[in-house]
């Protein structure tokens, strides 16, 4: 759907309308087939290139990957995709006019009720962790403006304390003469990275038992392994979903 999409609207003119329309084409209780479709008032396609478009490294001719650039796999990856989902993908054209791609795939349902269980078992794991949380003082070791801005901003709305380190060095510095009961460390940052920072706190003797929780978007099992061998505790995966970051952060509270 995405492929699709960014195809319509580099094929079309700038003041062009995309329309994606999605419907329900059959269902049972265990499954519905739903059917996508992208329309585009773009270039379109003749009636003899609208075959050769889904085949590997091709376009419609060789003036459309000049104009438009491209190397003409995505179509055929977005089939190899669609009949892996047991579906269908076609597309309805006509040259200067614009075209509609379409495909239908069968997807497997969820009862409302299990919906409903699940977010309300997260939510009450999520409160929990919070009430455990209140009032506790984080160091947030974090050098990125935006992540320090909505990890601040979601931790103090739920009743914690936050004091803010731009890097690692900064952060040594700060627990010279304050103290916190969690530190939630960037991995990746200027000065002082959070791995070399977190080997220098842990060579103190008042921090070896310091909840020390990696926030990081690299979350590879060498990246976890990393985090550890550096003295880490755990880690919260970035971007940040706030029921898993609370309720880790709860399981490192006395």
């Amino acid at each position: 759907l995405t492929n699709l999409a960014c195809n319509a609207v580099k094929f079309s003119d700038k003041a062009g309308t995309v329309i994606i329309a999605i419907s329900l084409e059959e269902e049972n209780d265990e499954s519905a087939v739903v059917q996508f479709s992208v329309t585009d008032e773009g270039i379109g396609i003749s009636k003899e290139n609208q075959e050769k478009i889904f085949k590997s490294f091709s376009q419609a001719d060789s003036s459309t990957q000049k104009q438009f650039g491209g190397t003409g796999l995505g179509l055929a990856i977005s089939k190899k995709i669609v009949k892996l989902m047991d579906g269908d993908i076609w597309v309805e054209s006509e040259e200067g006019k614009g075209s509609t791609f379409s495909f239908v795939v069968k997807l497997q349902k969820s009862s409302e009720e299990n919906i409903i269980e699940t977010t309300t078992d997260r939510q009450e794991a999520m409160d929990l962790a919070v009430i455990k949380l209140q009032n506790k003082k984080i160091l947030l070791v974090e050098d990125n403006e935006l992540n320090q801005e909505l990890t601040i901003d979601l931790l103090e709305r739920n009743g914690l304390c936050l004091e803010l380190a731009e890097d690692g060095q900064e952060a040594l510095d700060i627990l010279k003469t304050k103290t916190f009961d969690m530190i939630l460390m960037d991995v990746q940052m200027p000065i002082m990275d959070g791995y070399t920072a977190t080997r220098k706190i842990r060579e103190q003797e008042q921090f070896k038992d310091l909840p020390i929780l990696a926030m990081t978007a690299n979350v590879m099992a060498e990246d976890v392994v990393k985090a550890k061998e550096s003295g880490m505790d755990d880690y919260i995966a970035k971007p940040i979903e706030p029921a898993n970051m609370f309720v880790t952060m709860a399981k490192w509270i006395k």
